[in-house]
């Protein structure tokens, strides 16, 4: 697997890694990755959310506001 490596982290985001990898029983490394991981997944392409806001807007007859799309987006919990 290829390596990445990345120099001069500020000293407030290495503790904060660190501090998530102590608390989710990970290495920095494997957190920093996790992070990684999970920023990249959850960047919204362009196409997509065109997508999801037409097929939201479908569900209305009336004008549709922020608000209707975000509670139509969340996440059952």
């Amino acid at each position: 697997m290829p390596d990445l490596l990345i120099r001069d982290i500020p000293k407030e985001i290495s503790d904060a890694v660190a501090e998530l990898a102590k608390r989710e029983r990970r290495s920095k490394e494997k957190q920093a990755l996790v992070l990684i991981e999970r920023g990249l997944a959850l960047k919204p392409q362009p196409q997509g959310v065109l997508k999801l806001a037409k097929g939201i807007r479908s569900r209305f007859k009336r004008s549709v506001s922020l608000e209707d799309i975000l509670s139509a987006t969340e996440e059952p919990h």
